[in-house]
């Protein structure tokens, strides 16, 4: 590993040849620390590592194993915004292709490269001002709500404890305080933006505003590195938790209840109903879970689950209701009630760290602005309940938008989903990282008849941050009647399309 501090002088600049950086291949390849690689190392605040070196096998990885086939050149640790720009620079000039990673959790796994890795996950500072909360790109939600919750605030999080800002907010970013409060990128209140020309700027309602707009949902690694977010802070200090479920026998009466009653619930009720089958072999059977929080008093959330249960027509068979701290819900919905903060981390990350990494999975999903009808849920669960098979883990995500957030104008923002009353987010997983062909195979045969059983019944559109491999025009189904005007601020920010990877804002 090279830093500034392990060499005593940085060379006079950061050239060299093609040849002398080299290409990756399909496997590890030790590089000794000469030549530009040295220079660039002496330059960072931050860390430099290569193959070779004890820290490479820990910074290639992703949170998802499936992709530990690729070898990047190197990583660069960036500490400062000066890393960032240090490191563009550097790939810049030697023709080297730049992934961006915050958290790692990018379900194409572009978030890795053959070329050089930036990886902002040491620039995780958390801030409360008196107006907004300054967070970092790489600072992990787990780590957010602790630090803000001392001053009775928080900010936008989603379900996954290890995602960072980085890529959830400039996505949109979904979560409980969706319907009530707007997708995360609507409190985005300015950022400050390493762009591909070597500029630090702020963007704000004032200052390139148009880059602003582009921030707030239109997707992450596209415009520019953000190295700082100020975010308008909610206050939410405790919140009603409830999880309600149904078995499969009740499934259909559970899932169209459920979809008429989130249509319906007010702004308070943050909603989701999942569909889960931790092993699809034959003869175990899925259950229906209804789970979420609600910003108002527990009465209020008493009558809205007393409504839920009356459009499914029967009791659930298991229903827990309770008045928890904003910190301890969260904790419950990253699934770790039982653990510190950090050891709601991904094993290696940190001592404490205790959260496996995921070893293969796929999700494909649509936008949906009308209650789907029971022809569509008949379809939707023949499809999920089809083409058995042991290993697989199979999961349908609904989740509650619409309310508050719709509000906007659809052009307000780049964030499309206006009209979106939920979304279906359909996951496949299993256990290897390398699984058979025909396991891979049967998996993703299963995924796309699931996903073609309930498209009909969408609006077309799709969420940037849960990107969908298979999607033959991801342009529009992400960014719809938005994407000329996305187009004009990438040609803008990024003249030369230094910011690339397959789904890409098209230039």
């Amino acid at each position: 590993m090279i830093n500034r501090r392990t060499l005593l002088a940085a060379g006079a600049g950061i050239t060299a040849t093609a040849a002398t950086v080299g290409m990756a291949s399909a496997g590890p390849r030790r590089r000794r620390a000469t030549g530009a690689w040295e220079r660039l190392g002496a330059s960072l605040t931050g860390d430099l590592v290569l193959p070779g070196d004890a820290q490479y096998e820990r910074a290639r990885q992703l949170a998802n194993a499936q992709f530990d086939n690729i070898y990047p050149q190197a990583v660069v640790y960036a500490e400062t915004p000066g890393d960032v720009r240090t490191a563009m620079r550097f790939a810049q000039d030697q023709g080297i292709h730049t992934a961006v990673r915050s958290g790692g959790h990018n379900y194409g796994g572009w978030s890795t490269t053959e070329g050089l890795v930036i990886n902002l996950t040491r620039i995780k500072h958390v801030r409360a001002g008196a107006d907004t909360v300054s967070v970092g790109p790489g600072v992990q939600a787990v780590d957010v709500v602790p630090q803000l919750s001392p001053h009775g605030i928080t900010v936008p999080a989603g379900f996954c404890p290890t995602v960072s800002p980085g890529g959830f907010i400039t996505g949109g970013g979904t979560g409980w305080q969706y319907r009530k409060y707007g997708p995360a990128s609507d409190r985005l209140v300015s950022a400050q933006v390493v762009l591909a020309d070597g500029r630090i700027v702020t963007a704000s309602k004032d200052n390139h505003p148009d880059l602003l707009w582009a921030l707030r949902g239109g997707g992450g690694g596209n415009f520019g590195v953000v190295t700082d977010f100020r975010v308008a802070p909610t206050k939410i200090t405790r919140v009603g938790h409830y999880t309600l479920t149904w078995t499969w026998a009740n499934a259909q009466r559970a899932v169209s209840g459920y979809l008429d009653w989130s249509a319906q619930a007010s702004a308070d009720l943050a909603c989701g109903g999942l569909i889960r089958l931790p092993n699809a072999a034959p003869g175990n059977l899925p259950t229906i879970i209804v789970s979420g929080v609600h910003f108002g008093s527990m009465e209020q959330l008493e009558a809205e689950l007393a409504l839920l249960t009356s459009l499914v027509g029967t009791a659930p068979a298991t229903r827990v209701v309770q008045e928890l701290s904003y910190d301890k819900a969260m904790m419950r919905v990253f699934g770790c009630e039982d653990k510190t903060a950090d050891a709601c981390h991904i094993t290696g990350s940190n001592p404490e760290a205790a959260l496996p990494r995921q070893a293969w999975v796929k999700n494909r999903g649509r936008m949906f602005n009308r209650v789907m009808p029971q022809t569509g849920v008949d379809q939707l669960l023949t499809a999920f309940d089809a083409d058995r098979r042991a290993g697989q883990t199979r999961i349908v995500s609904l989740l509650g938008l619409g309310k508050n957030a719709n509000k906007p104008a659809v052009d307000s923002t780049a964030w499309l989903h206006r009209d979106a009353l939920y979304s279906a987010t359909a996951t496949v997983s299993l256990a290897s990282s390398t699984p058979a062909a025909e396991d891979e195979a049967a998996a993703s045969g299963w995924l796309n008849g699931l996903f073609n059983a309930f498209d009909p019944y969408s609006n077309g559109h799709s969420y940037v941050n849960f990107p969908d491999t298979e999607l033959t025009n991801y342009a529009d189904a992400y960014y719809g009647s938005n994407l000329a005007r996305l187009s004009r601020v990438k040609n803008k920010y990024d003249v030369y399309g230094f910011f690339t990877f397959p789904q890409a804002v098209p230039a």
